[in-house]
């Protein structure tokens, strides 16, 4: 158990289940990608406002399926 290791454990469902995971758990709740997107015209990125309003305390940054590359 994380307890007893002093391991962090999160979960880290997709999108449009962290609402309701992080209702269903007593760990924190990460998403597996967020956008550094603002409030406007962004139709079809995730917010970090979104995906905190849903109850997650993180997001994975650079996730093996949403790699960023900040060198080009």
């Amino acid at each position: 158990m994380s307890i007893e290791s002093g391991i962090s454990i999160v979960a880290v469902p997709q999108i449009p289940d962290i609402f309701r995971v992080a209702r269903s758990v007593k760990i924190p709740v990460f998403a597996q990608h967020v956008d550094g997107a603002g409030a406007g015209s962004f139709t079809g990125h995730i917010t970090a406002e979104c995906i905190r309003d849903a109850g997650a305390r993180g997001t994975l940054i650079n996730h093996s399926e949403r790699r960023l590359n900040y060198l080009t």
